[in-house]
């Protein structure tokens, strides 16, 4: 995660690219040891079933939120657009 971080520099955009695709590779080699298959299909179905069991379990939810902020940062808000007085 540091070295993308360093690649990407100040790129926020290049930032999110570079660390969605590690995640989901990191997502698809996990998944496989667990019975989904390693592509989209299968992210997909582990993602649907995460989703499921967060509704549920306080524990699963807490860590789904943790592994998310750990691979998607914080977006900075746009600034808030004030429409000047135009007569």
């Amino acid at each position: 995660m540091y070295e993308i971080r360093q690649e990407a520099g100040g790129d926020l955009v290049k930032l999110l690219q570079y660390q969605l695709l590690f995640a989901a590779s990191v997502q698809q080699e996990v998944i496989k040891r667990h019975g989904f298959s390693d592509n989209g299909e299968g992210s997909l179905t582990f993602t649907h079933a995460i989703k499921l069991f967060e509704k549920e379990d306080e524990e699963i939810a807490r860590k789904a939120a943790d592994l998310k902020t750990k691979f998607i940062p914080l977006l900075p808000h746009p600034p808030l657009f004030v429409p000047r007085d135009v007569t």
